[in-house]
């Protein structure tokens, strides 16, 4: 399986990301949001666009380095789900997400169509 990821980000956070790499001392942390009914792990899924938010700032506040934001299931026995369905799911949150918090977002999927 290939995952594309795509990162966004509205705060010039490509440049810390770019002025970390291979400077930093500690591993950077990413923060695991899912957008899908049926993740293997509970306590990731977001359930509403608000609660989505309230879980991306928690991560920053607690030191995340950047918030990936998955769409479709990829646990064994998963329902593949269409393109338009993923982007109904990934979207709003990704708008919303990238105005609140200042570390980067990048989009989780394995669909080309998504992360152009």
């Amino acid at each position: 399986m290939f995952c594309f990821f795509r990162m966004f980000c509205y705060h010039g956070c490509m440049g810390i990301i770019s002025s970390l790499r291979g400077k930093t001392d500690r591993p950077l942390v990413m923060g695991i949001l899912n957008a899908t009914p049926d993740s293997f792990y509970p306590g990731s899924r977001t359930g509403s666009l608000e609660k989505a938010v309230e879980m991306a700032l928690e991560m920053e506040q607690a030191g995340a380095d950047i918030i990936d934001i998955g769409g479709e299931s990829s646990r064994p026995g998963s329902e593949i789900i269409s393109a338009e369905e993923e982007m109904s799911r990934l979207f709003p949150l990704l708008d919303e997400i990238c105005r609140r918090v200042r570390i980067p977002v990048s989009l989780d999927t394995r669909k080309g169509s998504v992360a152009e």
